[in-house]
């Protein structure tokens, strides 16, 4: 019977030595699990923080782009009106000057 009890304690022990390498082994899954995880949340906001920078680059870009054809669109515009802007000013030069010439004539 002593025989008995003697292997019951054995196994007993075995077995809280077992559990104790399982729960040692559980935390150590734990800690990995923690490290990766945080690696990986660490990586994505990199990589979301690269793309976002890629994103304001293109939009920038894109916006500046816009605003060089709205100049050049202005340009054109006011390129095309400048003969006659030129000519209606040339046209009442002369009666500027006499204007200025003479203030007294004009009334």
């Amino acid at each position: 019977m002593d025989d008995v009890l003697q292997r019951m304690l054995a196994v007993e022990k075995e077995a809280e030595a077992q559990i104790r390498e399982a729960d040692e082994a559980a935390k150590q899954i734990e800690e990995q699990a923690r490290r990766d995880t945080a690696e990986f949340v660490r990586q994505f906001r990199a990589d979301t923080a690269k793309l976002v920078d890629e994103l304001v680059t293109q939009r920038v870009a894109q916006a500046q782009e816009e605003k060089r054809q709205a100049l050049q669109a202005a340009e054109e515009a006011l390129a095309k009106d400048l003969p006659a802007c030129e000519t209606a000013i040339a046209e009442r030069v002369p009666q500027a000057v006499r204007a200025l010439a003479f203030p007294s004539a004009g009334e």
